[in-house]
């Protein structure tokens, strides 16, 4: 079992001990966070997703006035032998008792919660943004990424979808996850509450909001998971779900499962190559929709061209938008990490492009 944990006031040396024997137990992994003296609670509950909330009488005025419905189911009161708050449909723990019941309250709670699907449905659909080119190196994660980002500017909930094989936006996000998008997908073929199981598994960077879940373990992982798999999934998140967004970064396989996924989104962004070889790609993929009787794919779509290069290479390319290359877009931060420039000519073009979508 692995379990996100937030633990707040009261004893603050109480809390670091209970941390410190949970963390050695040998049947469950914890992932633990202590609220500290002076933090302020609401960040935490808006910034991070936890399984289980620990908290101590004394946050309880603070919490009433914050706290959701559906939160409060996951939280846990912990009180000494006796408590002034009414308990009806609060869970609570007696702090002064073994560590190992404390543990397997805490297991029974967690299994509990993930066993029933929680669908916080509201009355707009989700909506799909597909980003797919037909050549590599055109810009496309780069462009999903400044599209997710612009949406949740505007204060969209976005997930951010990569089925690349070998992607790199995990760079630009400032959370990581123990859990990944292969171990995901396994929980998608072996259990029923898909949405619990992403709640659990996603990461959330701290500063755009995007919702994202870590790269695949591996190709394999990939191309093994059926397409019938990824559209049943679209379908049940478009009717469960409650984001407003999902933007998915296609991987080049046109001919194998990419085009039934391209064909269930709402709108599609096409990233084409400003040179010779990238345009001759576009000009091949447009010729095998056509020979497939896809064409209608070509709906509601965008085409974004990048010219990648310093100077124009091929100035023949037609499409909704051309990006000159742009060396201010991306910065690197440090410690393997970059940062896209939201005030860079490229950046702002693509979110003013995409504002009405």
């Amino acid at each position: 079992m692995r379990c996100r944990l937030l633990i707040g006031g009261g004893d603050q040396e109480y809390n670091n001990q209970l941390i410190e024997n949970l963390v050695l137990s040998k049947e469950n992994q914890f992932e633990m966070t202590m609220l500290k003296k002076g933090d302020g609670l609401e960040e935490y509950l808006n910034l991070n997703h936890y399984d289980l909330i620990l908290c101590s009488e004394e946050l309880m005025p603070f919490v009433q006035g914050i706290i959701s419905k559906e939160m409060k189911e996951h939280m846990i009161l912990m009180v000494e032998d006796h408590t002034d708050y009414n308990l009806h449909g609060l869970h609570h723990i007696f702090k002064y008792q073994s560590v190992k019941k404390i543990e397997s309250i805490i297991k029974d709670l967690f299994l509990k919660r993930t066993t029933k699907e929680l669908v916080n449905k509201k009355n707009s659909n989700l909506k799909l943004i597909g980003c797919y080119s037909p050549a590599g190196g055109s810009g496309n994660t780069t462009v999903a990424q400044i599209i997710a980002a612009s949406k949740a500017k505007l204060g969209h909930k976005v997930l951010f979808l990569s089925l690349e094989s070998f992607p790199s936006y995990h760079l630009n996000y400032q959370d990581r996850s123990s859990d990944n998008l292969s171990d995901y997908m396994m929980h998608i073929m072996s259990k029923n509450n898909w949405m619990m199981g992403l709640e659990k598994m996603k990461s959330v960077d701290s500063i755009s909001g995007i919702h994202y879940l870590m790269p695949a373990v591996s190709e394999g992982d990939l191309s093994s998971f059926e397409q019938h798999i990824w559209i049943t999934w679209i379908d049940y998140m478009i009717e469960k779900s409650d984001y407003d967004y999902l933007v998915i970064d296609f991987a080049q396989d046109f001919l194998g499962k990419t085009l039934e996924l391209i064909k269930k989104c709402h709108h599609r962004v096409f990233n084409v190559r400003g040179d010779i070889k990238g345009y001759k790609k576009w000009l091949v993929f447009m010729e095998d929709l056509k020979r497939l009787s896809e064409d209608q794919i070509l709906k509601d779509k965008t085409v974004v061209v990048n010219k990648i290069l310093p100077t124009s290479v091929y100035g023949a390319v037609e499409g909704d938008i051309i990006l000159d290359f742009d060396d201010t877009l991306i910065r690197e931060i440090g410690q393997g990490k970059i940062q896209l420039n939201n005030q860079s000519s490229t950046y702002q073009k693509i979110e003013r492009l995409m504002r009405n979508v």
